[in-house]
């Protein structure tokens, strides 16, 4: 094999399954279970998508397997303006590590 190491390129990185739904823009509800599949939800998912369904009213992600939240509080706070009709979310966020200043932040 001719090349050096500098030819050898880094694999793309892992898409959600969340990004596939992002098309749809009329979405009102959406509920999706991923066994066996990893979703990397973090707030940038959780933004790029919510901004892609400004007419969500019900959302629920579920990973089994996820056992710690990736979602912070500012994360979230920033995915629900786009969203004004949401009245129902479940996911896990990551409540351990408040990064909002309540005193100064509201929602």
């Amino acid at each position: 094999m001719d090349g050096d190491a500098s030819d050898v390129q880094d694999p793309p990185p892992l898409r959600s399954p969340i990004t596939h739904f992002c098309c749809f823009t009329q979405l009102r509800i959406l509920r999706l279970t991923f066994p066996h599949c990893c979703t990397h939800l973090d707030n940038d998912l959780l933004l790029e998508s919510m901004s892609s369904w400004p007419h969500l009213r019900y959302l629920d992600l579920k990973d089994p397997y996820q056992t710690r939240g990736a979602i912070t509080f500012r994360g979230l706070f920033a995915a629900l303006r786009q969203c004004p009709h949401l009245y129902e979310l479940s996911l896990l966020i990551d409540a351990v590590n408040i990064d909002i200043d309540p005193t100064t932040e509201s929602f």
